[in-house]
């Protein structure tokens, strides 16, 4: 089956949108065998891939990229990334943005990374970015490095983390609130009731703070 898809949408030369989703985790998908690039506008992928495809990086015309499932090992730089959404897509301990990379993106998602323990950002690297979402990476011991450096940065969104991950970033005592006091919005959601029930909490109020006694 992988053979053939690849082959077909590797002849899709005005494709603007492509999303491909496995049924069975064991699958693996063989994009490499794909000759041309695409031109795709959107790309979303929740597939597992043995590592990042090499021709994802040549496409100028891309904005937004969704990985679910893939289980990567390294992230390549997308210089006209806009949005990139990774859900259980990245296996590695530390995900590092390098400088001066992924210049105009303006939102980043992670989600459920279950290894990742550091994510660091170079100075000059994600110089747009405006929203950052953390959500679930349970082993993850503290905000990104160099998060304070992201000028245009104005929301930051942090979903299900640890008690410690949570209390460290709250004003009054927090050992990285300073990292995070220029973000204009900071929201915290944390579940309650059903698995899948979340309530938002600000930084610094006081049921959120007894929570985290």
């Amino acid at each position: 089956m992988g053979k053939p898809l690849t082959i077909s949408i590797g002849k899709m030369s005005h494709l603007e949108e492509l999303f491909i989703t496995s049924f069975r985790d064991e699958e693996i998908l063989d994009f490499e065998s794909i000759s041309s690039p695409l031109r795709s506008l959107r790309f979303s992928l929740r597939y597992r891939l043995k590592e990042f495809l090499n021709w994802i990086s040549v496409l100028q015309n891309l904005r937004g990229l969704t990985l679910r499932f893939t289980r990567l090992r390294n992230i390549k730089d997308l210089p006209n990334l806009e949005f990139i959404y990774l859900h259980q897509a990245y296996d590695g301990e530390e995900l590092h943005f390098q400088e001066c990379s992924f210049r105009r993106l303006k939102l980043l998602i992670v989600g459920k990374l279950e290894g990742l323990k550091v994510v660091k950002m170079d100075r000059e690297a994600l110089p747009h970015l405006e929203q950052l979402d953390i959500g679930d990476c349970l082993l993850l011991e503290e905000i990104p490095s160099n998060i304070e450096h992201l000028p245009n940065l104005k929301s930051l969104i942090i979903k299900d983390m640890t008690r410690e991950f949570v209390a460290s970033l709250q004003p009054n005592g927090g050992s990285h609130y300073w990292k995070i006091e220029h973000v204009t919005f900071v929201t915290i959601l944390l579940k309650y009731g059903g698995w899948a029930t979340f309530k938002k909490y600000r930084l610094g109020e006081p049921s959120l703070l007894e929570l985290l006694q």
